[in-house]
């Protein structure tokens, strides 16, 4: 056992403990206290002192393979990025999106997140991300037309052999990127073969207005992404979310993203299906595609959680800087403990991993980060939660711990080699991006 002190600690399920403590055994926390356990007790202590415990950010939506994209897509339309993301991705080896994801593994970590729902190009970023120490839910994306029997054997071989390389910290699904990257065949197939095996699957929907126009007319810019993919746009009068509805994609074991153009019907349709919705606020807000209607969602009972996105469309993988998008997006609607509850608890319910992950709480994974806050910061602030979640950032977190094993801890990654990762995402970005 181990016992982890600090002034503050916030379970986020009960109210915040002054100079209390949380003992840690077999990678579980065994208890949280409020009162201190004597020191004459032969049990090791490790105290933070002005520093704050937290649950582990939960991150229900990231792309860690496009990390060495950060600050080199410059296009803030979407259909224009979507397109020059694309053409990076294809310069891409499997070797880059590894070197890319070992970099965003340790960005991640070094902002508090252990738990994750990637969506990976190639598939190798699922199992850097494990061999980091982060847990979740990871999907390859799939793209194209068609139901036949080769490609629903391949993606039956892809799931097993990726789950097997991954082991149990990373549940693997598959991801049908997206209505104009995947035909009405594909989704159809890809849905049937996520039943059958009850992996979870990950889709970005209802993302922009120019997806909503793809779907009910057939027309619009991204038609010619979607020619790309080897589709023939033609006009489905629905919703992006009432088509990937008929097309049975939506499920209790899927994870829409973003979901920003969604009308009453949309959020009734996802509540109906049991789907979880990933709310991406600061990736719609750079890439100008509109304001999710995050607290309907909410109030319709639908699982919420915050996601990032990739650093192409977010730069920083920060959830701090995400929970103060949700609160600025939403005021007054949102205030700093429901977005911190978001961030933790709402993130474990999408990922299904609300019994292990997202509170500190007894008999749950001992995975909590802990932030450095000033004197100045707690005494000039009624609230320390909402100081917390209102002016700290990754630079403030301290360590990191997943399990009750530490995995980053003042500036070392204790599972990484920060120096070699550094220059090997270098040398795929000189290749992709300068090339």
């Amino acid at each position: 056992m181990v016992i982890y002190r600090a002034k503050l600690i916030v379970p986020v399920s009960s109210e915040p403990i002054y100079d209390g403590e949380i003992s840690v055994e077999n990678g579980r926390i065994a208890a949280v206290s409020s009162t201190r356990t004597d020191a004459s007790n032969d049990v090791p202590i490790v105290d933070f002192g002005d520093c704050a415990i937290l649950p582990a950010f939960v991150n229900v939506h990231t792309h860690l393979g496009y990390t060495i994209l950060q600050g080199r897509v410059a296009e803030s339309d979407f259909v224009r990025w979507i397109a020059s993301v694309a053409g990076f991705a294809r310069k891409f080896s499997s070797e880059d999106f590894r070197n890319s994801a070992a970099l965003g593994a340790m960005e991640l970590l070094r902002s508090g997140v252990v738990s994750i729902a990637d969506a990976a190009y190639c598939g190798e970023e699922l199992f850097v991300a494990s061999e980091a120490g982060l847990r979740g839910i990871g999907c390859f994306e799939v793209f194209g037309e068609g139901d036949s029997s080769d490609f629903r054997l391949e993606t039956i071989d892809r799931l097993r052999s990726l789950q097997e390389k991954c082991g149990d910290r990373i549940r693997i699904g598959v991801s049908p990127h997206s209505v104009y990257t995947c035909g009405e065949l594909r989704l159809r197939c890809v849905s049937e073969i996520a039943q059958e095996l009850g992996v979870p699957i990950i889709v970005h929907a209802a993302e922009s207005f120019e997806e909503t126009l793809f779907v009910r007319d057939g027309l619009g810019p991204l038609a010619k992404i979607a020619a790309y993919a080897g589709l023939h746009p033609r006009p489905r009068g629905r919703t992006p979310i009432e088509y990937l509805d008929r097309c049975g994609v939506l499920s209790d074991k899927t994870i829409a993203a973003h979901c920003v153009h969604v009308d009453e019907v949309d959020i009734e349709t996802l509540a109906k299906s049991g789907a979880s919705v990933a709310h991406c606020p600061r990736s719609n807000e750079c890439l100008k595609v509109g304001v999710s209607p995050y607290p309907a969602i909410f109030r319709a009972g639908i699982r919420v959680g915050l996601g990032t996105d990739s650093s192409a469309s977010c730069g920083r993988l920060d959830m701090f800087e995400e929970m103060r998008a949700v609160m600025r997006l939403h005021c007054p609607k949102i205030d700093a403990a429901s977005a911190l509850r978001v961030a933790t608890m709402g993130g474990a319910l999408v990922l299904g991993m609300e019994h292990d992950v997202g509170s500190i709480e007894t008999g749950k994974l001992a995975d909590f980060v802990v932030v450095r806050f000033s004197d100045s910061v707690m005494s000039s602030a009624h609230d320390p939660v909402s100081a917390i979640v209102e002016r700290c950032n990754a630079d403030d977190v301290v360590m990191t711990v997943a399990g009750g094993e530490a995995l980053y801890k003042d500036g070392i990654f204790m599972r990484m080699d920060a120096e070699q990762i550094i220059a090997r995402a270098q040398e795929s970005t000189a290749k992709v991006v300068c090339n």
